[in-house]
């Protein structure tokens, strides 16, 4: 957890893995012009910052982060909260959740995939047009169309490197250069930006590279799946597993024991990931090709089965 405290009357809690989590914190630092704070966090987290004191805020921007049955339960049991939260997440395994007044679980606009930054960024035109220009617009697709492997877009490899500029710098970096930024005609990187992506580049070809080369495909239920121990680059590495044994595997489980968390990934029309991460564990979840949950008690066994056959096959090879 990542916490920007200040003496503002406004918070902001956004998911702290993803370029997505970042663009509605960037997004509000601009619109607000610096007078709110932030909290990054993860899912399992926001249920215990609704449990602080938060009687100083009179707004409370929940984004790219669903709601679990814990916050849902805090939020349930405190009146005053629920009429301070904003809500804008688009997993889809969370849809059931918008019975609750204060969820709001959008999955696409108009047939096209959203993203948390592109929910929240619509709520602020909704208020003014301060943010309507092309620069924020295009800043918005590149971040929603990386999120959500929207390849069809002319912004998905801009939203890439945002991605990888994240992974490099980390969170408050991030937030603080693009809550910063020259506003030009249309969004840009600037040249240190764009040295930094193409060097990241070739260690991020040559990472998925090793880790395609020590996938070993098992079973999960009536699953073929391809299976990796990583802890860089997931939806690259599962997106590029998928890919490559497309005739072979169903879904691909990257496992990460460094985060305790496993991610799915699929390329496959006919399969819904969130669902499957639910069955793993009960609070995992997300959309239909990209999905993820904790490594915790209730899947410990067989997360620890498929690291066991991954030891196994990496001895064979050696």
């Amino acid at each position: 957890m990542i916490r920007q405290i200040n003496n503002n009357n406004r918070l902001i809690i956004s998911h702290i893995e993803d370029a997505d989590g970042m663009g509605s914190v960037v997004l509000a630092n601009v619109y607000f012009k610096g007078s709110i704070d932030y909290i990054l966090a993860v899912i399992p987290e926001v249920s215990s910052i609704l449990k602080e004191d938060l009687s100083k805020y009179e707004e409370i921007f929940i984004c790219d982060l669903p709601l679990d049955k814990k916050a849902i339960e805090v939020l349930l049991n405190n009146e005053k909260l629920q009429k301070k939260v904003k809500h804008f997440d688009h997993h889809a395994s969370e849809l059931e959740n918008n019975k609750y007044s204060f969820v709001n679980e959008v999955v696409d606009i108009n047939g096209k995939l959203t993203s948390g930054t592109e929910l929240f960024y619509n709520y602020l035109l909704s208020i003014d047009n301060v943010l309507s220009n092309d620069f924020y617009k295009e800043f918005v697709e590149s971040t929603r169309s990386a999120d959500v492997w929207d390849l069809q877009s002319n912004f998905y490899d801009m939203g890439i490197n945002l991605g990888t500029i994240l992974n490099i710098l980390g969170p408050k970096a991030y937030i603080n250069i693009f809550s910063n930024y020259v506003i030009k005609e249309h969004f840009y990187l600037e040249d240190l930006y764009i040295d930094i992506v193409n060097s990241a580049k070739e260690n991020r070809d040559n990472y998925v590279k090793e880790c395609i080369s020590n996938v070993i495909i098992t079973e999960y239920k009536n699953y073929k799946i391809g299976v990796v121990v990583s802890e860089d680059y997931r939806s690259f590495v599962g997106n590029a597993i998928a890919k490559k044994y497309i005739d072979s595997i169903d879904f691909a489980l990257i496992i990460n024991l460094h985060l305790m968390k496993c991610s799915l990934r699929c390329v496959k029309d006919d399969i819904d990931l969130g669902k499957i991460a639910s069955e793993f564990e009960s609070s995992g979840g997300g959309h239909k090709k990209a999905a993820g949950f904790y490594i915790n008690a209730e899947c410990m066994d067989i997360i620890m089965k498929f690291v066991n056959e991954y030891i196994n096959s990496k001895k064979n090879k050696n």
